[in-house]
């Protein structure tokens, strides 16, 4: 008998569900649709909110931008996410129109 090749472990790959299509062959994780969308809201309530801003009152109530912001995606994810990096947020600014220089 033959001894049986060793295959790596390979993770599962994320459920269908948190993917969003974008495009033809393309697909964008639901996390950070979701963060975009309620990034919007959040300009849309705070329109002078900052990356800074958002990210110093990430902890705070929903009464802050970051606040806003993490209560936001705690309703559309169903659990509370990490605070998002400041390039992250920066990135997400230059792509919906809110430019800020760093």
């Amino acid at each position: 008998m033959l001894p049986q090749p060793c295959l790596p472990m390979l993770e599962p790959a994320p459920a269908v569900a948190d993917w969003t299509v974008s495009g033809p062959g393309t697909a964008t994780p639901k996390p950070m649709v979701a963060r975009r969308a309620a990034l919007r809201q959040v300009m849309d309530r705070f329109p002078d909110a900052t990356v800074a801003r958002i990210r110093q009152t990430y902890a705070g109530t929903g009464r802050t931008p970051g606040g806003y912001l993490r209560t936001l995606l705690t309703q559309t994810l169903g659990g509370a996410p990490a605070r998002p990096s400041a390039t992250t947020l920066h990135d997400d600014f230059r792509l919906l129109g809110f430019v800020q220089s760093r």
